[in-house]
């Protein structure tokens, strides 16, 4: 069964880290990958991943507004969702729990959107990307939270969710 031929990787990302993610994920299956705020619409696309960094316990709000502003056309395409968080910096049940908590409110936005996956990736605790404003209160919070600065990104796991990923997207593509 052929694929899709036009797979949008649609992201908001805001220190780069959600980017390189949907970047890795769009080498990885053939798609193109675009910041979110430079799509005005799907036309051309056969199917859509849409992701965003988790931020106070919330996808990013132009990732909100994306799917708010193309909703009746993402019940018309195939559909996947990808978060990046640091709470999966801890690699614990807790943790996971939390993460699902945060795509099941996602999943909520799309009620009527079939989703072909979701998926959840811990993300990137770099200071010296953060405005200097933000870093002194994220350096507290992310100590409360035991969170020391690094990448905790599984490109294997990233790279393995984008190729089960394309399977189930073209299942709703041909169904």
């Amino acid at each position: 069964m052929p694929h899709p031929r036009n797979i949008l990787i649609a992201y908001a990302s805001r220190l780069g880290s959600t980017a390189e993610v949907a970047q890795t994920i769009a080498d990885e299956i053939g798609a193109v990958a675009r910041w979110i705020g430079d799509i005005d619409n799907l036309a051309g696309y056969d199917a859509v991943i849409i992701g965003s960094a988790i931020r106070y316990d919330k996808w990013l709000p132009e990732a909100t507004d994306f799917v708010k502003t193309h909703y009746s056309t993402l019940q018309t395409m195939p559909v996947a969702i990808f978060l990046t968080c640091l709470t999966l910096s801890h690699k614990s049940p807790k943790a996971l729990q939390q993460a699902t908590r945060y795509a099941d409110s996602i999943a909520t936005t799309l009620p009527h959107v079939h989703t072909a996956g979701i998926g959840q990736f811990a993300g990137v605790l770099d200071y010296s990307k953060m405005p200097r404003r933000a870093r002194l209160l994220a350096r507290l919070v992310f100590a409360f939270l035991r969170v020391p600065e690094g990448d905790y990104r599984d490109w294997q796991a990233i790279r393995a969710w984008a190729k089960t990923t394309l399977p189930r997207i073209e299942q709703r593509k041909s169904s």
